[in-house]
């Protein structure tokens, strides 16, 4: 058990404001974790399934696996915070769940393979730039604070594992890699937009016109940032045909994980 995982259950709640002093940017940070434990374990199944169902003949697999369940299991104990009085969590992560299991159920093994890949892309591209912004970011919580920034730089290390997995097995072109980045990007938006006003919402005190001028104010000033914090040449980068993650820049904070050593460590 992590450090942060073991001492987050016995925190007093969470202020409403604890990232950036913001209730916007605290929800949105909210949603996140909420989601990511479910994106997760589809990533390890997708790359569980490539294998054959015997990842532990791999070390590379098995400390990738590892990681992203340590991930898991933190975002798990931090959610336990989030949760409303009542014991609800956000509507939105219902139908997140349903299309997951979904996806794990139907999809054929190379089209999960290039989905996680996807993912890791995105989550990637995101964790550089959280970790660019955040430096300028007050937080109430330092355990929050941390498992956010080793999580991201968790991400930058690994961002090639399992791309590198995917092309070793599989290969698609550039309209189905464009698609798959696409279907990701519009289910993150949908996801968000239904998420972060719940979460508003409670911390609000269930304001609807409170949270409703809170959204409206926080859009129209971070608009023209939306296209920098999402990187979109990073995001869309994937759909050339000589794309690899390690092509664009990371930031110098981040440090190789244990499943990016392994996996360079079998590649030599």
């Amino acid at each position: 058990m992590s450090s942060l995982e073991a001492t987050f259950p016995s925190l007093a709640p969470l202020t409403a404001a604890w990232c950036d002093d913001c209730l916007v940017t605290s929800s949105i940070m909210e949603a996140v974790s909420l989601a990511t434990p479910i994106m997760e374990r589809f990533v390890t199944r997708a790359v569980a399934n490539c294998m054959g169902g015997a990842p532990i003949a791999n070390s590379g697999v098995r400390m990738f696996i590892r990681e992203e369940a340590e991930h898991s299991r933190v975002h798990r104990a931090f959610n336990k915070l989030l949760t409303s009085p009542q014991g609800r969590m956000s509507p939105a992560l219902k139908p997140l769940i349903a299309i997951i299991r979904r996806a794990s159920r139907s999809l054929p093994v190379p089209s999960q393979l290039l989905f996680a890949a996807t993912v890791e892309h995105f989550s990637a591209v995101l964790s550089m730039a959280y970790l660019e912004k955040e430096k300028s970011w007050k937080f109430t919580s330092d355990r929050a604070r941390d498992m956010f920034a080793k999580h991201a730089r968790e991400e930058l290390a690994h961002r090639s594992f399992v791309f590198d997995l995917w092309k070793s097995k599989h290969s698609s072109g550039p309209v189905r890699k464009a698609l798959a980045m696409a279907g990701i990007l519009c289910g993150a938006m949908a996801y968000l937009l239904v998420a972060v006003p719940w979460i508003h919402w409670h911390k609000a005190g269930k304001g609807l016109v409170r949270t409703s001028i809170a959204l409206a104010r926080f859009s129209l000033k971070n608009f023209t940032r939306v296209p920098g914090y999402l990187q979109m040449r990073n995001l869309f980068s994937i759909v050339r045909t000589d794309f690899h993650p390690e092509q664009w820049a990371t930031t110098p904070e981040a440090v190789d994980s244990p499943a990016a050593h392994a996996a360079r460590t079998e590649d030599s």
